[in-house]
């Protein structure tokens, strides 16, 4: 996201031949003399501190809070549990600053907060890393409470859907199919009934977060920057709850790959939506565009500032299609169709505009369209530079 280009080879960019010392967003920003401050899970974590360099005021604080013991999953690690929190089983890890929170996503918001109340002589590129709905599901009963177990309305997930996947469907799940080894395993869900305690869970994450956002959203109107700052809302992933027997990321149907991509800011249309498919490779040079910057390398993605104040036709009919990857597989998002390519082999096809909720496989029934998709995936993927295979 960071980076501007696709780095799937290696499991971390810079372990990529050529890319060691590649410029990110954050770096090109602070030399183009922006103050870059972060808060928050902004990079993942898993390389120590080789990421300092991009925030170099970076505060990180974590998943947690830890509790003594896991209270609604017992299995696998600390990470898999779901609560309401403040709750009767003590925390054993450090507590978040604010009292009765169950994230340190109070803290992120609370910094960031701080820093928008400041006067900054130059201008600023302040990144908000919030945690949440990332497992633990831990949030305050309020939030719990927005959702009663019996009125939720679960998305469809037929006990057959995986019949037609060729490769979730033909294997038993191993670790790296799942969000992390000891997550949610589907026959696990089933056979206890849980599937409505873990969706209750996940929504009241949800709403947990997006009232921290909301508290930074009010910061900025509230603060001197708020004629001249952009404010761009996204994530990383989505998540599975349960439908095609899969929970958490790790996959490439929609469930799984589509986010928020929200942007406010200076000449950018209140309330305008679109249904362009577009992807995180867009950010950098969106933001470069809007500061006047020149990337050094060659971005992958497009700037999207043209489309602030509505998308024209001819501007939908070059956004063609985005593509997502997962380990050695590819999948490929237009407006009406998702095709997925796995490796060694196996193929799907969803026709988005009958089927939102992927039930159907189509690569055997529609041949043509599967080709066509097929030479616009590859098509994609020659387009970017860095390898990806």
């Amino acid at each position: 996201m960071t980076t501007g280009i696709t780095t799937n080879p290696s499991g971390f960019f810079r372990d990529t031949p050529g890319l060691a010392d590649i410029q990110t967003l954050p770096q090109a920003l602070s030399e183009h003399g922006y103050r870059v401050t972060g808060f928050g899970k902004l990079f993942h974590r898993g390389h120590g501190n080789v990421m300092g360099d991009d925030f170099p005021q970076r505060h990180y604080f974590g998943y947690g809070p830890k509790l003594k013991h896991q209270v609604n999953h017992t299995i696998g690690d600390g990470l898999s549990d779901w609560a309401i929190v403040p709750g009767p089983v003590p925390i054993k890890v450090r507590k978040p600053a604010a009292r009765g929170a169950g994230s340190f996503d109070e803290d992120v918001a609370l910094r960031v907060s701080l820093f928008l109340s400041d006067e900054h002589a130059d201008p600023f590129f302040l990144g908000c890393g919030f945690f949440r709905p990332h497992t633990p599901l831990y949030a305050p009963k309020r939030f719990f409470d927005r959702f009663p177990l019996d009125s939720l309305a679960l998305t469809p997930a037929p006990v057959d859907d995986s019949a037609d996947l060729p490769y979730f469907g033909k294997r038993p799940r191993v670790a790296k199919d799942i969000e992390a080894p000891g997550l949610w395993q589907p026959q696990w869900v089933e056979d206890n009934g849980k599937r409505p305690e873990i969706v209750q869970a996940y929504l009241a994450c949800v709403a947990y977060v997006d009232e921290q956002i909301g508290k930074v959203i009010d910061a900025v109107d509230e603060s001197r920057y708020a004629d001249n700052t952009y404010i761009f809302a996204v994530s990383d992933h989505g998540w599975n709850l349960g439908e095609k027997q899969h929970w958490g990321k790790a996959a490439l149907w929609e469930q799984t790959t589509r986010i928020p991509f929200l942007v406010s800011g200076p000449g950018v249309k209140a309330g305008e939506t679109s249904d362009i498919p577009v992807d995180l490779l867009a950010l950098y040079p969106t933001i470069a565009e809007l500061c006047g910057m020149q990337a050094e390398h060659r971005l992958e993605g497009r700037s999207l500032v043209s489309s602030f104040d509505g998308i024209s036709e001819a501007e939908a009919a070059e956004h063609v299609g985005v593509v997502m990857t997962f380990s050695d597989h590819h999948a490929l998002k237009t407006k009406e169709w998702r095709y997925i390519r796995y490796h060694p082999e196996g193929e799907e096809l969803y026709d988005l505009s009958s089927d939102p909720h992927e039930f159907v496989n189509l690569i055997t029934q529609r041949p043509e369209q599967a080709e066509e998709m097929r030479k616009l995936m590859d098509s994609l993927l020659e387009s970017y530079g860095t390898g990806v295979h």
